[in-house]
Parts: structure tokens; C-alpha cells; sequence
């Protein structure tokens, strides 16, 4: 069935989603075709998230963040073409609708609703034009372009360098931060919106916290908070210092992570800089509706001074889901909060998910934020982070317990084999996991999330 839904037309057999003025792939995902198609479907009820999750996930015991980070994905894709709609609706404490009317475009249903024969939609399908009648002499050929033009629009689709991944891959991604609106200070008085951006002034004598607040479900390990500023000559004759910073809350309590610049650093008056979120912690993963402060610290010795910001933004890379599809050797019972979590008891437990193709990974080194119990910090064991390649072929890399710096940390594996661009065609797939060597574990291992560095 073809549907027309506000710019976008939906395509539930293909499960692709073009853009209608130019028949543009918008998105081939499966799970976006079908979380869309539901949605459809279900107009103009609520599906509830418990349905949603069910119809997505059939084999999957997920978490609602699962369900939370795929409907802001869909909202992400459709503003990226229409900023200006809301195409879904959340309804508070049961789940989510379509706020605009699905049209059906497909042929036959129309000619049948008007009872009038109707020319085939914008859109034509392959499966539309072949019901049609065959003597035509120009359907042939309209049939051969629109089947090319399928052909094209897929193999582009699967192998250019788009920021779209598929199968257990979430998108890298960047969210502009609104400079119009939306900040927030101690001191409101003190931000003024102008066309150069937000203006902060006066700066007192205290330190002054500027900042705006996102409430989307996400892992922020490795991604990149830039902002580009502009300070009069006073700001900088008077030592004026500024430090971003992004606050998360866990469960009530706070957690924060800074990037110092401080005069020295402002060589003129018109900069960016950036801060990479690359401290460890549960904090750099975060439920949906959870707020995150994103801003700046500014402080000079004098209230005389400036500064304007210019431009704000957060790019975030790809990242491994650790919400669904993980799975153990020996069926070890996992744990998804905030990541996923088990109890290994020996060398043979290993925990590792499928990445499916079609899929493509952007450069071949692999980031796993990992948090242990004190158990694991023993010299004789050794951790194994690993990827199973489409042919069988292992790749990996090693810390041993000693090495350990902390039960939160970081560990970076470079996998040098790897083809790049990694590419993983339709019905292959890769293993990628980590394993314990030496002793006999019976601590909790948990993946906070896993970051593909390009």
C-alpha cells in the first residue's frame, strides 16, 4: 500500500519512505517503515508502547528506551525535510499517534473510492504498472525507467556515505542547538536574543551559567559539544575565561563533565572550540525525558565584557545498540538498564550481538564503555573485546585486569583487518562481543555502549 503523509509518501511493501516532491529515498530502514506503517494503520487512535514494542521487537525483550530512541529518530528523520509539521504525537502515560491524515495513493483503491477512473499517483510503483494493461506501447518503457530507477536509488542508497546505518547500528548524528531560543541562566536578565546569536551581558562579578537543555534518550560517549563564539575587547583585557560543560541527572543526582579554555586559549575575538564527552561514566547514557544541560561557564574579573554565542551544536558518532539483541553462550540471563549487564562464570561466557547487514561502519576502530565490579581487577585475568568478521576471521584486543583504571572506563580497539568502509552486505552479518580469560569470574560485566570511532 501507498500512502501520502504530509511531504513523505510511504511505501509498506518496500518498506522505504521517499519524499514526495522529488522521489527521493528518505529511508529504507525496515523498523522506520514499520513503526511508521503502525502509526498509519492506528489512525487516528494511540498506539500504546507496549504494542509498538511488541510489533518492533517480536523476539527481543526490550526496554521502553529501545522504543523512545526509535520514535526520535523517526521525528529526526521527518523534521530534517519538514521542520515545520509534527508528525507524531506522544501521548502522555500511553503511547503515540499520528497527528497528520495517511492519504492512500495506491491506484485501484482510489479509482474504486471516487468510482472514477483516476491517472496512476506521483509515485508509481513497479507493482502498480504491472497491472497495467500490456498492449500500451509506451508502458514498457515507463516500466524499464521506473525499475532502473529503483535499481539506482538502492544501490546509491545502501553504498554511498550516508549518515543512515542499518541493522543494529544507530545513526552518527548532529543536533543543532537553537540560538533564538530556549537558554537558560541564574541570571535571565543577563541573555538577550540577537541576530549574531545569544548575547551575555552583563557578565558579574560570580561566575554566570548559560545553558539549554535536550530531553532525548541518548549515549553522548565520544560525541563532540562545539559552539563558536564572539567576546568584545573588553572580555579579553579583563581575563575573561569560559568553560563548556553538559550535566546529566541519574535518578536525582547530578553528574558533570567540563572542558576548560581559558584566556590563553582566546587568541581573537571571533573562535570555536569544542569539548569531546569522553569522561567515564553511566552519566554519558541517558533515558528519554531525562534532561541534559548543555552550556558554558563564563567568568572575567571585571562585569565589563561580552560574549556572544554564535552557534551551538552536538555531534554525536554511531553506536552498537545495547538495549536489544545481545546475546551469551551459554544463555546467561542479561540485565538491559542503561546498557546491558551479565554474570559470567567462566571463559566460555561470552557476550556478543549480530550486526546485520546491509550495514556500513565508518572507519574500523570500536569504542566499548564498560562497567565492572572489583572482581575484574585482578592481573590475571584478561578481557577480550572482539569482532567476528562475515568469513569467520576473528579480530581483536586485550586489557588485562591490572591494566583496569577504574570499574567505568574506556577501552579502544583498533581492528586493523577490517575492511574499510566496513561494509556488511544483505544476509551477511558480524559478531562483535567481549569475553573474560584467566580466572573464573562470577561479577556483573556491563556494556554501556559501544561507539564507532571514525
Amino acid at each position: 500500500m501507498l500512502y501520502s503523509i504530509g511531504l513523505f509518501i510511504l511505501d509498506t511493501e518496500k518498506e522505504i519512505l521517499l519524499l514526495a516532491s522529488s522521489k527521493e529515498v528518505v529511508s529504507s530502514h525496515s523498523r522506520i517503515s514499520q513503526l511508521l506503517s503502525m502509526l498509519v494503520d492506528a489512525y487516528p487512535k494511540t498506539v500504546s508502547k507496549n504494542e509498538l514494542s511488541q510489533q518492533l521487537w517480536p523476539d527481543d525483550d526490550v526496554t521502553e528506551w529501545a522504543l523512545s530512541r526509535q520514535i526520535s529518530q523517526l521525528r529526526q528523520l521527518l523534521s530534517s525535510y519538514d521542520a515545520e509539521t509534527p508528525y507524531i504525537k506522544t501521548v502522555h502515560t500511553k503511547g503515540f499517534k499520528l497527528e497528520i491524515e495517511p492519504k492512500i495513493l495506491n491506484a485501484s483503491a482510489q479509482a474504486e473510492n471516487a468510482n472514477v477512473d483516476v491517472p496512476p499517483p506521483n509515485y508509481t510503483s513497479p507493482e502498480i504498472i504491472k497491472n497495467k494493461k500490456r498492449n500500451q506501447p509506451k508502458l514498457w518503457m515507463l516500466t524499464s525507467f521506473v525499475i532502473c530507477l529503483c535499481i539506482g536509488f538502492a544501490s546509491y542508497y545502501h553504498w554511498k556515505p550516508a549518515d543512515i546505518i542499518y541493522g543494529d547500528i544507530f545513526p552518527k548524528k548532529n543536533i543543532i542547538l537553537p540560538t533564538e531560543k530556549n537558554w537558560s541562566s541564574l541570571k535571565p536578565d543577563s541573555i538577550q536574543y540577537t541576530p549574531e546569536g545569544i548575547l551575555i551581558e552583563p557578565i558579574t562579578f560570580d561566575p554566570l551559567f548559560v545553558f539549554t537543555t535536550l530531553t532525548q534518550a541518548e549515549f553522548y560517549q565520544g560525541a563532540v559539544f562545539s559552539i563558536k563564539m564572539k567576546v568584545n575587547q573588553e572580555f579579553v583585557d579583563n581575563k575573561g575565561w569560559l568553560r563548556l560543560y553538559y550535566q546529566s541527572t541519574l535518578d536525582g543526582w547530578p553528574g558533570e563533565w567540563d572542558c576548560g579554555v581559558d584566556d590563553s586559549i582566546i587568541k581573537t575575538l571571533d573562535f570555536e572550540y569544542h569539548c569531546m564527552i569522553d569522561e567515564n561514566g553511566p552519566f554519558t547514557k541517558v533515558y528519554a525525558n531525562e534532561p541534559v544541560n548543555f552550556g558554558m561557564k563564563i567568568h572575567q574579573v571585571q562585569p565589563i565584557g561580552h560574549a556572544i554565542i554564535k552557534s551551538a551544536q552536538i555531534s554525536i558518532p554511531a553506536t552498537i545498540s545495547t538495549d536489544r539483541g545481545w546475546h551469551t553462550t551459554n544463555s546467561i540471563a542479561l540485565d538491559y538498564s542503561r546498557g546491558v549487564s551479565y554474570h559470567p562464570t567462566s571463559v566460555a561466557d561470552q557476550i556478543s550481538t549480530a550486526i546485520k547487514g546491509p550495514a556500513n561502519i565508518y572507519g574500523s576502530k570500536i569504542a566499548f564503555t564498560i562497567h565492572i565490579d572489583d572482581s575484574y581487577k585482578n592481573p590475571n585475568l584478561v578481557l577480550q573485546f572482539f569482532i567476528i568478521d562475515k568469513n569467520g576471521k576473528w579480530q581483536d584486543c586485550f586489557i588485562d585486569g591490572g591494566s583496569i583504571p577504574s570499574n567505568v572506563f574506556t577501552k579502544i580497539c583498533d581492528f586493523q583487518n577490517i575492511e574499510h568502509p566496513f561494509v556488511i552486505k544483505e544476509n551477511e552479518k558480524v559478531e562483535i562481543g567481549i569475553r573474560p580469560y584467566g580466572n573464573i569470574i562470577s561479577g556483573e560485566l556491563k556494556i554501556i555502549g559501544v561507539t564507532i570511532i571514525e
